[in-house]
C-alpha cells in the first residue's frame, strides 16, 4: 500500500512517548487506569478511528499473565473500548517458546484472553516440508495465517504472507537505495501443476551431467539385482545410488537428493518401477532400468 493510498487514516503511538498501561496495581487490588482510556476513547471518536492494533498485549497492563480472573478484567477493559468507540481492537500476543505449531492454546499465560476474544489468528512459519511442496528453495520469510477459534467465521484454508526487503532509497554516494525494511506481501501457494513441473526441472538438473557410462553401470546393477523403490527396505535402490555417486543416504539432504534423482530418471524414461514377487510370494515395487525396445 503507498502512501497516497493510506493518506490520513493512519495514526501511530508508542509507549515510549506516553504511558499505555489500561490497569495498573493500586495496593492489593488492580484498577483501570480511567484517564488513559478517557483520552483513547476521545482520539478514536476524534479521528474516526476503525481498528485499533495494540503490539503487544502484555506492555498494556500490570497484572499476573497466569492469573486467569485478572487478565478477564483486562480484556473486559479492552472490550469496553470497543464497545464505547464503536472499532475493532486487535490484541498482538506472544506465544510459549517451544511450540511447534502455533494455536490458540500456545498463547502466553492463562487461557481467558484468548477465551474472550472473539476472533483469534496464529501465525506460524514455514516448514521445510512445506516449501518443498511448493517448489521452493528456503521457507524463511514465508509465513501463513490461521484462525484459531471458528465462532465468527467458516473454516477455510490458510493465508499465506511473504517478508520482502523494500530500498528506503535514503542513501547517498554509491549506496543510494540506502536502508531496506522488511515489508509484509500476499503470497499464494503455487497451482499443482505449477510446482510439478518445477519439481521434475530440479529433479533432471541433477542428473543431466551424469555421464552415460556411469548411468550405464547404474542401470547394470540394478537390473542383475533386485532393488526396492521404498527407502525403508533394506535394499533400497537409493542406497545404490548413494554408492555410485558417494552420498551417504543417512543424512536428510543426501537422501532427499537420490530420491530426486531416481524420480528424475523415471521421468526421462532411464528406469522404470515394476511389480516384483519374492520367494515368500510378496508383490512390492522394485525399481529396474526400463528394458530396450525390441529391434
Amino acid at each position: 500500500m503507498t502512501e497516497e493510498q493510506i493518506a490520513d487514516r493512519l495514526f501511530t503511538d508508542s509507549g515510549r512517548d506516553q504511558e499505555f498501561v489500561i490497569m495498573r496495581q493500586e495496593g492489593r487490588d488492580f484498577r483501570v487506569c480511567e484517564p488513559m482510556v478517557a483520552d483513547m476513547l476521545a482520539a478514536i471518536r476524534e479521528n474516526r478511528i476503525d481498528v485499533i492494533v495494540v503490539d503487544p498485549f502484555v506492555s498494556t497492563h500490570e497484572v499476573p499473565e497466569n492469573d486467569n480472573n485478572l487478565i478477564q478484567r483486562v480484556a473486559k477493559a479492552w472490550r469496553r473500548v470497543a464497545d464505547e468507540g464503536n472499532c475493532s481492537v486487535e490484541l498482538i500476543h506472544h506465544v510459549t517458546k517451544g511450540n511447534l505449531e502455533i494455536t490458540a492454546d500456545s498463547a502466553r499465560g492463562g487461557g481467558a484472553l484468548k477465551d474472550a476474544a472473539r476472533s483469534v489468528r496464529t501465525i506460524n512459519a514455514m516448514t521445510r516440508e512445506e516449501a518443498d511442496k511448493a517448489g521452493l528453495d528456503d521457507p524463511r520469510g514465508y509465513f501463513r495465517v490461521d484462525f484459531g477459534k471458528f465462532n465468527m467465521v467458516a473454516a477455510g484454508n490458510s493465508q499465506w504472507r511473504h517478508f520482502v526487503s523494500v530500498p528506503l532509497m535514503n542513501g547517498q554516494g554509491l549506496v543510494k537505495t540506502g536502508d531496506e525494511i522488511g515489508v509484509v506481501e500476499a503470497w499464494r501457494w503455487p497451482s499443482r501443476d505449477a510446482v510439478a513441473m518445477r519439481a521434475a526441472a530440479e529433479r533432471a538438473s541433477l542428473v543431466a551431467d551424469v555421464p552415460a557410462e556411469t548411468l550405464a553401470g547404474l542401470k547394470a546393477r540394478l537390473g542383475a539385482s533386485d532393488f526396492k523403490a521404498s527407502d525403508q527396505a533394506n535394499n533400497w535402490a537409493g542406497k545404490l545410488v548413494g554408492e555410485f555417486f558417494d552420498l551417504d543416504v543417512q543424512d536428510k539432504d543426501s537422501r532427499r537428493q537420490v530420491k530426486a534423482m531416481l524420480a528424475a530418471w523415471i521421468d526421462a524414461g532411464e528406469l522404470e518401477i515394476v511389480q516384483i514377487q519374492d520367494a515368500y510370494r510378496r508383490v512390492s515395487p522394485h525399481i529396474k532400468p526400463v528394458a530396450a525396445p525390441p529391434r
